[in-house]
Formats: C-alpha cells, sequence, structure tokens
C-alpha cells in the first residue's frame, strides 16, 4: 500500500486574523520594492518551494505490527508528500534578525496572534508526516513542531 498525501491541503485553517493585516492594503509595487530591498541587502532570499516525500507507517501499522516487524521493513510504508500550498510555489528565506524581529514585535504587540501562529505551525508541521517517520526529514519536521508547540505553552503559562 503505497499513498501518496498532499499534507498541505489536510491541515489548511482559515487564515489568522491579525496576521497578515500588517501587509492588508499594500500595493503590489510596495510590496515588491520591500522584497527586492530585503533581498538586496542579504536579508531575505527568494527560495523555490519542492514538495517533500516523507516515508513512514500509519498509526494503525504501529499499532498492528509492533516495533519489531516495522524495523525490518517488509511492511509496506506510507508516504507522506508535503506539497506548498497555495498557488505560489515561492516561498521567503529570512535572515534571523528580520525573523527575530517580527517575532518579538508579533509577541509584544499581538500576543494572540503569536499564540494562534504557533498553534497552526504546531499542527501543520505535526500532520505533514506520518504517525511514525522512518527518515531524518520526518523527524526534522516532527522537532519543529514540538519547538512550536513549546512557545506556544510557554507564552500560555505566563
Amino acid at each position: 500500500m503505497l499513498l501518496m498525501m498532499a499534507a498541505s491541503p489536510r491541515c489548511e485553517k482559515p487564515p489568522i486574523e491579525g496576521l497578515e493585516s500588517v501587509f492588508k492594503g499594500m500595493r503590489r509595487g510596495k510590496w515588491d520594492a520591500l522584497i527586492n530591498s530585503l533581498e538586496a541587502t542579504g536579508l531575505l532570499q527568494r527560495v523555490p518551494l519542492q514538495p517533500k516525500l516523507i516515508e513512514g507507517y500509519s498509526e494503525h501499522q504501529a499499532n498492528v505490527y509492533g516495533v519489531n516487524v516495522l524495523m525490518t521493513s517488509r511492511i509496506p510504508r506510507e508516504i507522506h508528500c508535503v506539497v506548498p500550498s497555495g498557488l505560489s510555489r515561492q516561498g521567503f528565506e529570512m535572515h534571523a534578525l528580520v525573523r527575530d524581529y517580527f517575532a518579538s514585535r508579533f509577541r509584544k504587540e499581538r500576543l494572540k496572534v503569536w499564540i494562534a501562529a504557533h498553534a497552526r505551525l504546531f499542527q501543520h508541521l505535526n500532520c505533514s508526516v506520518p504517525y511514525w517517520p522512518v527518515c531524518l526529514d520526518g523527524l526534522e519536521q516532527l522537532y519543529r513542531a514540538v519547538a512550536h508547540g513549546v512557545k506556544r505553552v510557554n507564552t500560555l503559562r505566563r
């Protein structure tokens, strides 16, 4: 049984209220100028979004067959295809200083948005891999999910 699953569509949720209002109403020319300026200074880089295949086992397989049987690799694995969502197949890789700046601003000025965004990232990264991933790519997604979940929970505790 080989399953091709697009993780992004099954993880899609409505937009987080207040998140994109920062850029709402910005004209396309102004947006492009902003992106070009950040790119020219080396603070932002355009990157093509590529689908990523992540192998693993479903929860059912893990429960039925157990650890020892699954480690023999005789049981067919699921393949999750993490597909970039939306029409754009281009993303942005930001310099850590830019990410930290926006993160601290959102945390100080829009705490509810900060919490909702980390919850959404946790959900998305968690459901974009099989129940039991068998490769480092799948574990990386889960580690990233945990980091966002911890940020959300730590913020709620304060």
